[in-house]
């Protein structure tokens, strides 16, 4: 009953605590406020009611009716109602009259208006992508690859679960373009991909956190991104955080969906994107932290106690478990290219070369050895084998 109650008290006043009022009925949620909005707390009085919230009779004055008729769009209906009415009456008056349709129009014009805004807002996020996407092609097929991007691009020759000190996701994504092209542009389309993919995980997520705001929060956290000199740089090279960035974010927007809705499927998400981040950068045990956090401050440790999170927690780690944090393949891999860089850097500054002539040699010497090693078998060739 104290929600009933008058904003400015807590509990009725105590001269009429003693007043037990009967419950006759209860009926379902009333969207007074909306159709979009949660249910209002509403409690249903008679219309003359002794004592409610202040000493005496109180009265209510005025009465709405919903009348349930073919007839809705007749002009002579409207008629028909106020002379049953003033049969009884005749100085009631009858007003404010509305179909169903006219309300629930009304109802949902603020969603409308901000259905419109947020495909604006989404449109105009788009484009901005796009013209950045595109502006980052551009440059990638006219810069030569970064002595990381090349290391990396190497994984994808040699398929393992780890290399040296990086986990392999990076290296498994670039073995899906060497197939078809090693050239600089090539190797560069993931980072362009990745970055959009970011992109719209972002206005994602600033909509799951921000429900109630203008879309327009979305399309500032977006352009906020693009702006960010590290985004540019993680969008045209391709990094272990190129990878990260977009698989963070969209773990976080399944998290958040799997802590308030519990839908085993958000979990599954959640595992699956967690268990990637982690095949792309070992810092990313840190989403873990995170997410772990959101749950214990965030009041919502019940949901420990539910299948859900464990089924996360699984596939995540059923990405490669232990395997992948060692791998003397991937080691002694790393270890030789680079030896082989600098041998054959040192042979090119004798012979006269300039440091970026001979650096320039070096990394196309050890990269033709990989891309003929990776294809080489004993006793299968013409010899003698030119490369390492």
């Amino acid at each position: 009953m104290r929600k009933a109650g008058p904003a400015s008290e807590s509990s009725p006043p105590r001269s009429l605590v003693k007043l037990w009022r009967t419950v006759v009925g209860v009926v379902g949620n009333d969207h007074d406020d909306g159709i979009t909005r949660p249910a209002t707390t509403t409690v249903y009085w008679p219309v003359v009611v002794e004592n409610l919230w202040t000493p005496g009779t109180q009265v209510q004055r005025s009465l709405g009716y919903a009348i349930r008729n073919d007839r809705f769009g007749s002009p002579t209906l409207l008629k028909e109602i106020q002379q049953a009415v003033w049969s009884i009456n005749p100085n009631l008056p009858v007003a404010n009259v509305q179909t169903l349709d006219e309300i629930q129009a009304k109802s949902m014009a603020q969603t409308s208006f901000a259905l419109v805004m947020l495909s604006i807002a989404a449109a105009v996020a788009l484009l901005l992508v796009v013209v950045c996407t595109a502006l980052h092609l551009l440059v990638a097929g006219r810069v030569e690859l970064s002595g990381d991007e090349a290391h990396y691009a190497l994984y994808g020759y040699f398929l393992d679960w780890s290399y040296f000190d990086h986990p392999p996701l990076v290296g498994w994504l670039q073995a899906l373009i060497l197939p078809f092209s090693d050239s600089d542009f090539a190797l560069r389309l993931w980072p362009a991909a990745l970055g959009v993919l970011s992109s719209l995980a972002l206005f994602r997520l600033t909509r799951t956190l921000f429900p109630d705001e203008s879309p327009w929060t979305a399309f500032v956290a977006v352009a906020l991104l693009q702006s960010a000199l590290a985004f540019q740089v993680f969008s045209i090279a391709m990094e272990p955080d190129t990878v990260l960035l977009p698989l963070s974010l969209g773990a976080a927007v399944f998290l958040l969906r799997a802590v308030e809705h519990e839908r085993a499927s958000d979990w599954l998400w959640v595992g699956v994107l967690f268990g990637l981040a982690g095949l792309a950068k070992y810092t990313a045990v840190m989403l873990a932290v995170g997410a772990l956090l959101l749950v214990l401050l965030g009041g919502r440790t019940r949901v420990l106690r539910r299948p859900g999170p464990w089924l996360a927690v699984a596939v995540a780690d059923g990405h490669g478990g232990r395997p992948h944090f060692r791998s003397g393949r991937g080691s002694e891999l790393a270890v030789e290219a680079g030896l082989q860089v600098a041998r054959e850097t040192a042979a090119r500054l004798a012979a006269g070369a300039t440091v970026p002539e001979a650096l320039t040699a070096a990394k196309q010497f050890v990269h033709e050895g990989l891309v003929a090693s990776a294809h080489w078998h004993l006793g299968a060739g013409h010899g003698p084998v030119g490369k390492f």
